[in-house]
């Protein structure tokens, strides 16, 4: 679990390298096989950027065709290389390497957030976050459209602003998952994968049913504070739930916090997004009508 700077012999550009140790045990044929469950994410993450690999497109104008994927790709990492290895430590351990660019200087956005509070600001200036949230749409769309994933951890640090360009990048595909055919729920145990970020919310029992009948619990994959109501219900994530989380986004951003308090995804789908003024602790000045309606119609 660390990444690593390094060049290629042959080029000059700058890459990232990140590792990740993935258990595994020998088979009935004494062949290590690495378990399906500790390699679920490092999998995600290299079918999302194989199909998401830059090819060298340029940022969307205008003029550009809305056909053309290329012009989008660029929001993405270029991802050269994947290999598995034998890793140093114990034995049966392997690691996985994925070789992608990287941004030299770059920050998240969740640095420059923390960059305007050291300033006494609340949040980011409207004209600069209204820039991110058009190019963040941009990826998402091609997200869904051309990888046909949901990325499923959309939030302020896995948006890496290139120091070079001033562009957007997103990152971080470990949790994406194919786009369902249809909405539908499902529930699943947690299993030894899980990590921090992975909310367990309780099913109640209706009325209706057994008043013994234990809670089930469903393990929902994403950061709290950016999950949806479908999603912290046990719904399959897809294009809809990323729109969610692009909404809170856009309203931390301005405002330097989230709408909801982590914990109430399950509410949250009934409560007023509320957008104080100045003298209450809003942005100075207000968010302007047209970025309160976007966010709360998505």
């Amino acid at each position: 679990h660390s990444v690593h700077v390094c060049r290629r012999a042959d080029a000059a550009a700058p890459l990232a390298v990140k590792v990740v140790s993935l258990s595994s045990k020998a088979d009935g044929g004494g062949t290590m096989v690495i378990s399906a469950g500790s390699a679920s994410r490092i999998a995600a993450e290299v079918r999302a950027l194989r199909a998401l690999d830059g090819t060298g497109g340029s940022i969307p104008t205008d003029d550009d065709d809305d056909n053309d994927v290329d012009a989008s790709r660029s929001l993405f990492p270029r991802f050269p290389d994947f290999y598995l290895a034998p890793s140093s430590s114990p034995v049966g351990e392997w690691d996985a390497h994925l070789v992608s660019s990287m941004c030299p200087g770059a920050l998240d956005l969740r640095a420059y957030l923390r960059a305007a509070r050291d300033r006494g600001r609340c949040g980011l200036p409207e004209f600069q976050a209204r820039f991110y949230l058009a190019e963040l749409a941009a990826a998402l769309h091609a997200v869904h459209t051309v990888a046909r994933l949901a990325h499923g951890d959309v939030k302020p640090s896995n948006v890496v602003v290139d120091a070079a360009t001033g562009h957007i990048l997103l990152v971080d595909f470990d949790l994406a998952k194919p786009l369902p055919n249809d909405r539908q729920t499902i529930a699943k145990p947690p299993s030894p994968d899980d990590d921090h970020r992975q909310t367990a919310i309780a099913k109640r029992p209706s009325p209706n049913e057994d008043r013994q009948t234990i809670a089930k619990r469903v393990v929902v994959a994403g950061t709290e504070a950016y999950v949806s109501p479908e999603l912290a219900a046990g719904a399959v994530p897809d294009a809809a739930s990323d729109w969610w989380a692009f909404a809170v986004v856009a309203y931390e951003l301005c405002h330097g916090r989230v709408p909801f308090e982590p914990g109430d995804a399950c509410g949250a789908s009934t409560h007023r997004v509320r957008f104080p003024p100045p003298e209450h602790g809003g942005p100075s000045p207000g968010v302007s009508e047209d970025m309160r309606g976007m966010i709360v119609a998505m």
